[in-house]
């Protein structure tokens, strides 16, 4: 039996203006969502399932834990939360969850390519990476029932929104092979200013690159394998059609320091994207990592 090719493009970048130059090609149109990650050997997964793989928890479990861990957060949420979310609005506790350090089965995203770099630079020790997924290739496979990406109806206006799908697959637990494109209705101050978005994969017995091949209407996707490696070049020309393809952008070390050096410049630093006092000390250790290079 033929191998069958990984859907999964990747470059490695060689300069600061390749990012600009993708920047301009696909953060302004609201098609494409980017998550970056500190190593570039780490695969799209989601923590919850990760943490079931460290201390071997069977997938079938995930279910009950997850249902566990939003009772006791509304349970005691009220004591930490000014203003709670309603206890039917399932999703927006899974993102206070996430958004906390707790452990769930979403997948942190932003619409902006700067943003993302920005996470997968801050504590990079080695190559680091960028990924990026097409909004249209996540819900063209997805019937008229499903599609929204978390705007409030589907593209013809009429059906239930991804948001209300999702907090069905929360509510009945129903198995769902499909990735979603969510936002809670109240978005806190951290996810507007890191324009963030989530990838929801509506089952929690299969690894999130089943569910992302799913929504790509059945094409091979691998984040954990061997990518197809093109250039610069390559991958610009590759990215004008709908190709059903994860892109995976590979930063090496030697570049990362400057490029945060243009990321500081645009505005872009822990303390503009968590707007809190823990993001301003988080800036503060961009000046231990520059040293003298920049001060």
């Amino acid at each position: 039996m033929a191998e069958r090719t990984n859907h999964v493009l990747q470059c490695h970048l060689s300069a600061w203006d390749q990012i600009v130059e993708l920047a301009g090609k696909l953060g302004a149109s609201g098609v494409w969502l980017f998550r970056g990650q500190e190593d570039a050997k780490w695969p799209l997964e989601t923590r919850i399932i990760r943490e079931a793989r460290t201390y071997d928890v069977p997938l079938p479990m995930l279910r009950r834990c997850e249902v566990h861990m939003l009772r006791e957060l509304k349970r005691i949420g009220h004591h930490y939360l000014p203003s709670p979310p309603g206890m039917n609005q399932d999703l927006e506790w899974l993102e206070l969850i996430q958004h906390h350090s707790g452990a769930t089965r979403l997948l942190d995203f932003t619409w902006s390519l700067y943003v993302a770099c920005f996470f997968a630079l801050e504590n990079a020790r080695g190559a680091a990476a960028l990924w990026a997924l097409n909004r249209f290739d996540i819900e063209g496979s997805r019937d008229m029932s499903g599609a929204g990406g978390g705007y409030g109806t589907d593209a013809s206006g009429h059906g239930p929104s991804a948001r209300e799908i999702v907090e069905e697959i929360i509510r009945k637990g129903t198995d769902d092979p499909k990735v979603y494109i969510v936002t809670p209705f109240r978005l806190n101050d951290r996810m507007v200013a890191q324009q963030a978005v989530s990838l929801f994969p509506g089952s929690l017995e299969r690894s999130f690159d089943q569910c992302l091949s799913y929504s790509f209407g059945g094409q091979h996707v691998n984040t954990h394998g061997e990518a197809q490696v093109v250039d610069f070049s390559d991958l610009i020309g590759r990215l004008g059609g709908r190709a059903h393809l994860a892109v995976k952008l590979v930063i090496p070390h030697a570049l990362q320091l400057d490029m945060m050096k243009q990321l500081t410049m645009m505005k872009i630093t822990a303390a503009t994207l968590f707007p809190d006092l823990d993001g301003f000390m988080r800036s503060l250790l961009y000046d231990i990592r520059a040293g003298e290079k920049y001060l």
